[in-house]
C-alpha cells in the first residue's frame, strides 16, 4: 500500500504496523471524508 501511495505522488508516506484499527485502538484522531456516511472518532 505504501508504495502504490508513492507511486502515485503522495509524500512521507509511513508503514503503520497493525493498520487502521491499531490507530483507532490507540484512540488516536480520525477524520471522515465528504460522503462517506460516517463521523470521525473524538
Amino acid at each position: 500500500m505504501a508504495r502504490e501511495l508513492t507511486e502515485r505522488g503522495y509524500k512521507d508516506v509511513r508503514v503503520l504496523r497493525g493498520g487502521f484499527k491499531a490507530w483507532q485502538n490507540a484512540a488516536l484522531p480520525t477524520q471522515a471524508t465528504e460522503g462517506s456516511g460516517k463521523r470521525p472518532r473524538k
